[in-house]
């Protein structure tokens, strides 16, 4: 008769698989080892300041600024550079990380 049944209450539908690229977009970096003094020596001292905190963790911009005591301006200008030079990259939850691949040898 062409009618269909409804699923039982309890059935549970699967959930459609993501895409590898979604799910690896959502997935943060890999944070690396503490960058060396040396690589940070050739750093902009506001952007040195800023590798230390977010090789701590992966930080938002408040937390940045709130924890480095540098203006919202300059935090945002240094980590446009740190971005800009592959040292620093934006995660999908708005956190900044650390680019693994940046400061090893």
């Amino acid at each position: 008769d062409g009618a269909r049944e409804k699923p039982a209450p309890s059935a549970k539908r699967a959930r459609p698989a993501q895409p590898a690229h979604e799910e690896a977009a959502q997935e943060q970096p890999a944070q690396p080892v503490a960058p060396s003094e040396e690589a940070l020596s050739a750093l902009d001292p506001n952007e040195a300041q800023l590798v230390r905190l977010i090789a701590e963790k992966p930080q938002n911009i408040d937390a940045l600024v709130e924890r480095s005591g540098m203006s919202f301006i300059d935090v945002t200008s240094a980590l446009t550079d740190l971005e800009l030079f592959g040292y620093a990259e934006r995660c999908m939850d708005g956190n900044y990380a650390l680019n693994p691949e940046a400061f090893q040898k």
